[in-house]
């Protein structure tokens, strides 16, 4: 008898579901893995707080009296957002002054749910904090991946159609810098699950949650009030203005927690008129700055395929579509990707980030058409083209 033929790691994928499964959360955990070794190791001399991107402008400061011992500091740097939900998950409820050493207090404490998931995780013990805000964010990230599998499989797709999201630049620019969008993605998910489900109760907790990772999630809130009225399913209502009210309620607390000096004014610089940002960004890469393009290819080419992704979130609108309140936030999604000022589509990290909602309700909604599977993987080839330009060739 011959000896059984060897299958291929891309062959397993298709075997059975059980390899489909095990195979594909392998990945999801060794692929980032890969990314954040060679960025600690290669870049950062080993440590592991370096991923928070804590910059010495914010450091400076002097946070050591909350945080307990001294993280790896990016000198002359101004850091990037992980380091604010590292110092908030050191005082996650503002008693002890972490205020003082956020950009923007009111609009990072907005954010808290992530690192108050860490800190209870954490029993509150520091030294533990960043492996816990660490272990979250992966969590999040191998639930990302559990989802979207499932539901491709139960669309009569591989399960490895979740291994997608590992590969998108607003991913892997998370696991990189441990923000929160990954986490927020995840809430999201199991939320559209519930709602599927009809199951309320878990529906509002994992919406809850969502929203008090990342502000943008109102939207979701909006489309679940907006579908109840429209499908009378007046169950739902109750919920959401129950959300809603625990949302002001928390954004009185903040009001009382941090003092004036430091209350600023959160304003919407991020968005503009529709599409100006994106002309002028596009003017700029095509026009005067030709070699731009040349060297940065890939983050006009992420900027199209987003762009993409938002035309089809508003056409997918047209007939019953705008009762569905997953559909109805794939459009809201878009209609963001249209309001972006040219400074947030000046960096792909910056707009790939802001626009998290729309790449993962595209992944959700999975790539059927013709027009839907050209932005999808167009949008994943030009991810995994920025991050071997920009990632792998600085620690390989």
């Amino acid at each position: 008898m011959p000896p059984p033929e060897k299958l291929s790691i891309f062959r397993a994928l298709s075997h059975s579901p059980r390899s489909q499964v095990i195979l594909t959360l392998a990945l999801a955990v060794l692929i980032p893995l890969v990314l954040q070794a060679g960025s600690v190791f290669k870049r950062f001399g080993g440590h592991p707080t370096s991923l928070f991107q804590i910059g010495e402008a914010f450091y400076s400061q002097g946070p050591e009296e909350i945080l307990g011992f001294k993280p790896y500091v990016h000198a002359g740097s101004v850091g990037f957002d992980g380091q604010f939900f590292y110092f908030l998950a050191h005082d996650p409820l503002l008693r002890h002054g972490v205020y003082r050493f956020l950009d923007d207090p009111r609009l990072r404490a907005q954010r808290i749910g992530y690192p108050m998931l860490a800190w209870a995780l954490a029993l509150g013990i520091k030294p533990l904090i960043p492996l816990s805000l660490y272990l979250i964010n992966m969590a999040a990230l191998v639930g990302c991946v559990a989802l979207l599998g499932t539901r491709a499989r139960r669309m009569g797709h591989s399960y490895a159609y979740g291994l997608l999201f590992v590969f998108c630049i607003s991913t892997i620019t998370v696991v990189t810098t441990m923000t929160c969008e990954v986490v927020t993605t995840f809430f999201l998910l199991l939320a559209f699950v519930f709602h599927e489900q009809k199951r309320t109760l878990p529906l509002f907790g994992a919406t809850l949650l969502a929203l008090f990772t990342k502000e943008i999630c109102l939207l979701w809130v909006a489309a679940l009030i907006l579908h109840a009225l429209v499908e009378r399913r007046w169950g739902l209502l109750p919920g959401c203005v129950g959300i809603v009210a625990v949302w002001v309620a928390w954004q009185s607390y903040l009001a009382r927690q941090i003092p004036a000096p430091y209350l600023t004014q959160s304003t919407l610089q991020n968005f503009d008129w529709p599409l100006k940002g994106a002309v002028e960004q596009i003017t700029h890469l095509v026009g005067e700055h030709r070699h731009v393009l040349k060297n940065h290819g890939y983050d006009f080419g992420l900027m199209l395929t987003l762009l993409s992704m938002a035309c089809r979130g508003l056409w997918a609108l047209r007939g019953r579509g705008w009762r569905d309140p997953v559909t109805l936030l794939f459009a809201a999604g878009g209609a963001c990707a249209f309001c972006l000022s040219r400074v947030c589509w000046d960096w792909s990290g910056n707009f790939a980030r802001q626009l998290f909602i729309l790449l993962a309700v595209a992944l959700w909604t999975m790539p059927l058409t013709r027009w839907a599977k050209c932005d999808t993987y167009g949008h994943i080839a030009f991810s995994l083209w920025q991050t071997y330009a920009k990632i792998l060739r600085k620690v390989v």
